[in-house]
């Protein structure tokens, strides 16, 4: 099932202090795309309602904004 997600993504256990990131809605189009810090959650409060797929180093999650 995917995560629900209203304003921000916070990234845990990363293997290093910087990630490189993508989201992309659940069509394939890019919405996102950079590093990243362990420290700093990811803005997604801008993004339309809707499936998306965050990509971080090379791993896919799924989640849902509200």
């Amino acid at each position: 099932f995917p995560v629900t997600i209203a304003e921000y993504i916070y990234l845990k256990n990363l293997a290093t202090e910087e990630a490189m990131i993508s989201i992309y809605q659940i069509d394939g189009v890019i919405v996102m795309k950079g590093k990243q810090s362990l420290h700093t959650g990811i803005y997604v409060g801008n993004l339309a309602r809707g499936l998306y797929l965050l990509e971080v180093n090379k791993q896919t999650y799924k989640f849902r904004k509200l």
